[in-house]
């Protein structure tokens, strides 16, 4: 068994936390964060040593191996992580251990609305090179969202539009089953009307068919005033809409069309 610390408690290290808990092979015992009190409750639930500081950790001789967290790269502060990132591995080499791999992960984000904030990649790219290139590390990056994010949509029906005393509810026949991420964690995807026109635009919470309170996919959504029949677009699902989809409430998965250029099958 080897015994192992989570450098950053964030989302991603509170899911490797979590996913290790069922391994025979790695155990976590040990978690480092800025601020304990926003994950006091976690660290008590999984029984971690707590360490605010990294180099206090290196001194725990039970520890074997530290896994190093890094956040979503979507916004700027991307470049003050990898620049943490890099001081870490240069005091965990000082202090004995062999570090030979990085992830810097996956987090290049992608345009999901209008208020997404997209990191310049070829600035990213040259951050990484400058950082990390007279290191003698591996480099591993996993841009698999930028480079197929943006390129998948979901092509829905509207099948009810329920108008409520408060509000109005747009009932797709896409579900939660088809998309999970808003549902999961609260993601936003555009959602707008294949044909476009000059009707007023109206406040709908945008939902799926499925019986369940978190089958939604955006709420307070000001788009035109739709009807039954009428054709709606998810956008920016890229592989999201294939491989989380399930057949969950016995509702089958979406069929799957390729296009490229005008060739589609």
């Amino acid at each position: 068994m080897i015994n192992a610390a989570i450098l950053g408690l964030g989302w991603w290290g509170k899911h490797i936390t979590e996913t290790l808990s069922k391994s025979s092979l790695i155990q976590i015992k040990a978690a480092c964060s800025r601020t304990k009190e926003k994950h006091t409750q976690f660290i008590e639930e999984h029984n971690l040593k707590y360490y605010k500081n990294y180099i206090d950790l290196l001194s725990d001789n039970e520890i074997d191996a530290i896994i190093i967290c890094t956040p979503n790269s979507q916004h700027e502060e991307q470049a003050l992580m990898a620049i943490d990132a890099k001081k870490q591995v240069l005091d965990l080499r000082k202090n004995g251990f062999e570090v030979s791999t990085i992830d810097l992960g996956g987090g290049i984000g992608i345009k999901y609305n209008e208020k997404s904030r997209i990191v310049d990649v070829e600035m990213y790219t040259n951050l990484i090179e400058e950082l990390f290139s007279d290191m003698k590390l591996e480099i591993i990056i996993e841009p698999g969202r930028y480079i197929v994010g943006s390129s998948g949509i979901i092509l829905t029906r509207v099948i009810r539009v329920k108008k409520g005393k408060d509000k109005n509810f747009l009932i797709l026949d896409a579900g939660m089953n088809n998309l999970l991420r808003p549902a999961l964690y609260g993601a936003k995807h555009s959602i707008f009307p294949v044909k476009l026109s000059s009707k007023r635009k109206v406040l709908y919470d945008i939902v799926g068919p499925i019986c369940e309170s978190s089958d939604v996919f955006m709420k307070n959504a000001k788009i035109q005033e739709l009807n039954k029949d009428d054709l709606v677009v998810i956008s920016s699902t890229g592989a999201y809409s294939s491989c989380m989809a399930s057949d969950y409430n016995l509702r089958p998965k979406a069929q799957e069309v390729f296009v490229k250029e005008k060739i589609w099958g």
